[in-house]
This record gives C-alpha cells, structure tokens and sequence, in this order.
C-alpha cells in the first residue's frame, strides 16, 4: 500500500520509490516451469530527504536488504518506479500520467530519462557511482587477494575518476577519513581486524563521493566498543560529506542513536513509518510495539513489559490476503483477517498499516 507522504517533504526527497516489487520466480516441475514467486518487497514506498538517516528495522526476512539493493539496482524491480535527486515537478508528473492507466509517449519519455526501474548498460553504470553500499560482513564482502589500496581505488579507475598517482592520494585521503593510515595500504583483508576491515569497506563506498549511502547492518559482526566508534565514525562522515543513509538494522538501540526516521517491515510490507522519537515512544502498530518490547534496559531495577508473539510468520509465497500481520497479532479482529489496510497518517509525520491502531 502506497506511503503518503507531505508534498513540502516529497520536494526534499533524495530518493524517492514508489510502490516497489520485488518478486523472486519459483520453477518446478520436469521443464522448469514458473510455479509461483516469493513475495520479499510487496509495494512499498519510501522517500529520503538528503542528509537524513532512514533506518529500516524488522525480523529477518522481512524484504529490508532486498529492498535496499532494489532501490539502488542492484536488483531489478518487478514494478514500481525508483527516483534519485529528481525534481519534484517530474515526480509529480510521471504520477499522474500513472494514475490515467493509459499508455502514454510523455510517460515513457520521462520514465526512461528518470526512473530508475528502467534503466540498463551505461546508464544504470553513470548512476553507481552516485549510490553505494555497505555490507555487513567485511570478510566476504573485501576481495581477499586484493590490497587494501587496490580494494579502494577500484572503484575510482572503474568510474575514470582518477588513477596513478591521483588515485593513491585519494586512497590515503579516505584511509585517513576513516580512521587509518599509510601503514594499511599494503596489507591485505586478513591482515585486518574486522573493524578496520569495516572502515576499509566504508572507504571504498566513498571513493566515488556517493550521495546515498546503504549500510546493511555495517555494525553487526564487530563487538561493541568497535560498534559505537563505527557509528560516531557513519554520523561524523554524514555531517562532512552530506550523506544520505538508508540504515538497515535489527539492533533498536543502534536506530535511537543514529535515525532521524524509521520505517518498520514485516513480510515485504511497511507496518510503520515516522519521526525516530515518535515511533519510539508512541507506536501505534501493534507489530512495532512488541519488537520495542524487545530493546534491552540497562538497569536491573526497570522491568519493561515484554510482548511474546505466538504464530509462525507466513509465508512470502503465498502471503495472507488480509493484513500480513493478523496471525501474530494480539489484537487481531476478523476485518484483519479479509482487507489490508493501507498505510494511513495517525499523527503528523507518522504512517500505520492497521485497522485497529493503539492509541
């Protein structure tokens, strides 16, 4: 269901995606016949205004990084249109050229010249170098028989933004960004702790001065003392490049420090989105309020009322024609079960998916 957002925020928006699919075919049978598909990302829209932080939270499974690497093409959508720094007034044209269902010459024009779900070859190439991503795990992401000076500036040479002498510069220039020096060059991957092999992951996304940035759990293979100087690290390059970050997590205490807005997934679709502070103190899907139940309290003295979900999560291949959630939900009523609900504002600047929202 589409996210309606204000249009003074949608003028802002970065990268803008709409109603994006990303279904992945199922073959069976003798010949391989298309059987069915898996349902990872079903229709979801998102916006990010620049310089902001969109951390994206829910269980595994739940589409975030399938979501993500659609956004930036490294899948291809099933449907759905993907803007990235598009002028509002071309947005607002190719929707309602959308919204007529007819096949249109203008709308293929724009389309082909601004959506991203279209583009292919030298184009699509054009784009990476504005849109990059982090892995989780360095140590398969980073080639192992590659030097870290070679890892950085492969990008650069790919892109022909320097090479020589330029390149090497530029290299030591990012490794000291990041938190390191000349005396890493020359090592290789596992020569590395896994939280300078991180800061090298993170160097080699900036070589090509990206303006979106999607960090895929950057902090979930290294311990914490590493994990809070990687997130000062991800907030100081934020402020001194103007980056732009989609953040996928699923630590929530990782999220209330670095998010300015969060939207919440469970089974391909979007439950719940809004200002960080909103969404953590007042959430209004009941899906959002059991995975806050879960964030960890620091003293032994306050107990937080734990809410345990019951049920399985169903499958992506043939998903509930109600509300994705009603078989886990603790105040399911029988519309839950027939009708999906669209994402609706509860308060200004915080979206639900629910038929019966908390108060």
């Amino acid at each position: 269901m589409s996210l309606i957002l204000s249009e003074e925020y949608l003028k802002e928006a970065l990268v803008d995606a709409r109603r994006v699919k990303k279904y992945f075919p199922i073959y069976g049978g003798v010949f391989k016949r298309r059987i069915g598909e898996v349902k990872a990302v079903d229709g979801v829209n998102v916006a990010i205004i620049k310089g902001e932080t969109l951390a994206v939270v829910g269980e595994s499974g739940c589409g975030k990084t399938t979501l993500a690497k659609t956004i930036i093409r490294l899948l291809t959508p099933t449907d759905g249109n993907i803007f990235f720094n598009v002028p509002y007034d071309i947005r607002k044209e190719i929707e309602e050229l959308l919204s007529t269902n007819k096949n249109n010459q203008r709308l293929d024009s724009l389309r082909q010249e601004y959506d991203l779900a279209t583009f292919k070859g030298r184009k699509l190439k054009m784009l990476r170098r504005h849109m990059q991503i982090v892995y989780q795990d360095p140590s398969t992401s980073l080639n192992p028989r590659m030097l870290v000076k070679n890892i950085i500036a492969e990008p650069m040479e790919i892109h022909n933004i320097a090479k020589g002498l330029k390149a090497e510069e530029k290299v030591l220039e990012l490794l000291r960004r990041v938190g390191m020096d000349e005396t890493h060059l020359y090592r290789y991957p596992h020569e590395l702790s896994g939280g300078q092999r991180q800061r090298v992951a993170i160097a080699r996304a900036l070589s090509t001065n990206p303006d979106f940035l999607v960090l895929d759990e950057p902090t979930s293979a290294v311990d914490v003392s590493v994990r809070a100087q990687l997130l000062n690290l991800l907030k100081k390059l934020q402020k001194e490049m103007n980056l732009t970050y989609m953040f996928i997590t699923h630590d929530l205490n990782v999220v209330d420090y670095i998010a300015n807005r969060v939207m919440v997934m469970y089974l391909g679709n979007v439950m719940e989105a809004g200002n960080k502070d909103l969404l953590f103190n007042k959430p209004t899907h009941p899906y959002t309020e059991a995975l806050l139940s879960a964030i960890p309290v620091a003293d032994p003295f306050i107990k937080r009322k734990r809410i345990i979900l019951h049920g399985d999560v169903p499958s992506p291949i043939d998903p509930p024609k109600g509300c994705v959630f009603a078989s886990r939900c603790p105040i399911v009523k029988e519309k839950c079960f027939t009708e999906k609900p669209p994402l609706i504002e509860m308060r200004k600047g915080q979206y639900a998916a629910c038929w019966f929202p908390i108060s």
